[in-house]
């Protein structure tokens, strides 16, 4: 949610992830901004200036995604969608936009790109022909968000989930094989986002079974472990009563947060859910 600061500044509850994901995608010799609409209005004069803008947005954002994709039409920049709400709903942007990328865009991105600079011909749709290989996903571009206008930076160590929760759209996007980075990116992601003076790192681990958590915490990094650094994660409920959390907390990582999700059992949707928090430093 936004607030704003002692200072006045609006600031914004976490990062998105994506928007710095993507820009880190982008090949060396262009030059990209990153504009949240969350910390901070769009000027769409000073857009005149790009030759590509690309949006993005979740199914809740749908309404706002539209009327700033209308007023872009009016640029001279080629106007590009992509995210969660296209990928499972495109036909509402088939007059919107100039081109769309549907589900995760690690290859699709950068090619598009390179074949624009070379002048090669673009597609209207890019689609990947198989999931990301989330070993060879680079660190995101933390250095390029506000400094200062959030309240988390967001570490993603996996993408799919096993769980069937009908108001998702991560199995649609991502599948349910939750597929993982390694410990050595996950500390250059939190490495960067130190560098980079963001001051608390969110965790998301949707493998939901702490492998990030206790990967990392086997390293006892050092240099995570001051002031201003949390990290929160998330597991079923069956985990968290085991214990799992825990130990993983009492191996030497600061971790002050636990997200348990509506599940139960097989994983179809319970009405209730609650958010735990562990008293360990």
């Amino acid at each position: 949610m936004p607030f704003y600061s002692l200072g006045r500044k609006l600031k914004y509850c976490m990062a998105n992830g994506a928007l710095v994901a993507v820009a880190a995608l982008v090949p060396i010799g262009h030059d990209v901004v990153i504009i949240d609409e969350n910390v901070e209005p769009i000027d769409f004069n000073a857009l005149q200036r790009f030759d590509v803008v690309g949006v993005t947005g979740m199914v809740v954002q749908a309404e706002r995604m539209c009327e700033i994709l209308r007023q872009l039409r009016t640029l001279p920049a080629l106007v590009a969608v992509g995210g969660p709400f296209v990928t499972v709903n495109e036909g509402t942007f088939e007059t919107l936009c100039d081109v769309r990328f549907i589900g995760e865009a690690e290859e699709t991105w950068p090619a598009f790109l390179n074949a624009l600079a070379s002048g090669a011909p673009t597609e209207a749709r890019y689609q990947q022909a198989e999931k990301t290989d989330m070993t060879l996903v680079p660190v995101p571009r933390f250095d390029l968000l506000k400094p200062g206008r959030y309240g988390t930076a967001p570490v993603q160590f996996s993408r799919g989930c096993p769980f069937l929760c009908e108001f998702c759209d991560i199995i649609t996007i991502f599948r349910r094989r939750p597929r993982v980075k390694r410990p050595e990116q996950v500390l250059a992601e939190l490495d960067s986002v130190k560098r980079d003076r963001q001051p608390i790192d969110q965790f998301t681990d949707a493998a939901s079974d702490h492998t990030a958590v206790r990967a990392v915490a086997r390293r006892r990094p050092p240099r995570f472990l001051g002031p201003g650094t949390h990290l929160h994660s998330k597991a079923d409920d069956s985990r968290a009563t085991q214990g799992r959390f825990s130990r993983t907390l009492e191996s030497g990582l600061r971790c002050r947060g636990l997200f348990r999700p509506c599940l139960r059992g097989s994983g179809r949707l319970c009405r209730s859910s609650s958010i735990q928090r562990a008293k360990y430093t």
